[in-house]
């Protein structure tokens, strides 16, 4: 059977007291195939080298240095007398080209979590099974933490099961409170399943086998889209909300939005048992919350 890997990264600051200067806290999570993934890397490691030559090994691509042409993302952008970015460069046009070329050989699967910190805000609480019951619950850092994980992993788990799989996640390293929850998650996925799902605890231990932690000093290639991802699904929230237009929109957004939605996971029709059907149709690839 296959193994597939869950690679996990996340953007935004998880409280919802802080959305007037940061109004989203998203998930991202990149599923690769273990037998495709050595192709994944050299294929983005050839994308860095055609846009830095030698210096490609200290490439780490991040969406927020990217936008600001931190470092050596610079070299993407024109500047103004005072130092300020003034237009794209050819560079830019040609790391476009061969990044959206990468996206497009089929190396991927994306899963997303973007949560709304202002309508969250607002709304104080947010209700939320516990057995039989439904209770409220105060939007606060612990529950975006919890929440966000949580659908992620679900899932993938989802995605494993149909997909008849083996899983394996990795996230980087972050606060400790921050990993603890994401253990915690992921040992009560283990320890319960998903009963609406019909996936017993006993098949979430088989399918799904390993977390692991890595830090930034890593440089995993999957963690990188994982946080480039991130930034899509924000383009694509505010697309849908009317919040900016796709004129607006330079050509990196443009082409990476355009790999997330083709990247989306989508499992096409089914054609399985009915148990497969159901799970299949359960599987929600950017979830948006609060609804």
């Amino acid at each position: 059977m296959k193994t597939y890997i869950l690679s996990l990264d996340e953007s935004g600051m998880a409280d919802p007291k802080t959305y007037k200067y940061s109004p989203y806290f998203i998930v991202s999570g990149c599923i690769t195939d273990v037998e495709t993934n050595a192709d994944f890397r050299i294929h983005l490691s050839q994308v860095k080298f055609s846009t830095w030559k030698e210096n490609w090994p200290d490439i780490h691509l991040r969406s927020q240095d990217i936008a600001k042409g931190k470092g050596y993302f610079k070299e993407l952008y024109t500047y103004d007398k005072d130092k300020n970015i003034k237009s794209p460069s050819d560079k830019m046009g040609n790391f476009c080209r061969d990044l959206n070329k990468f996206f497009r050989r089929d190396y991927l699967y994306l899963l997303s979590c973007l949560i709304d910190k202002e309508k969250a805000f607002v709304s104080k609480n947010v209700e939320l099974p516990k057995g039989r019951r439904k209770m409220k619950y105060l939007w606060d850092q612990k529950l975006m933490y919890s929440l966000s994980y949580r659908y992620i992993l679900q899932n993938f788990l989802r995605f494993l099961v149909v997909r008849n799989a083996y899983g394996k996640i990795t996230a980087e390293s972050s606060t400790d409170q921050q990993d603890i929850i994401l253990y915690k998650e992921f040992f009560n996925l283990q320890t319960n399943g998903i009963e609406e799902s019909d996936i017993s605890h006993k098949e979430t231990k088989k399918r799904l086998s390993l977390l692991s932690f890595v830090t930034k000093h890593n440089k995993d290639p999957e963690e990188e889209i994982a946080d480039i991802m991130g930034f899509a699904a924000r383009l694509k929230f505010q697309l849908s909300n009317k919040k900016t237009k796709i004129e607006n929109l330079g050509d990196y957004d443009k082409m990476i939005l355009s790999s997330f939605e083709k990247n989306l996971l989508d499992l096409g029709n089914i054609k399985n048992d009915s148990r497969i059907k159901k799970i299949a149709s359960q599987i929600k690839p950017f979830v948006i919350i609060p609804s």
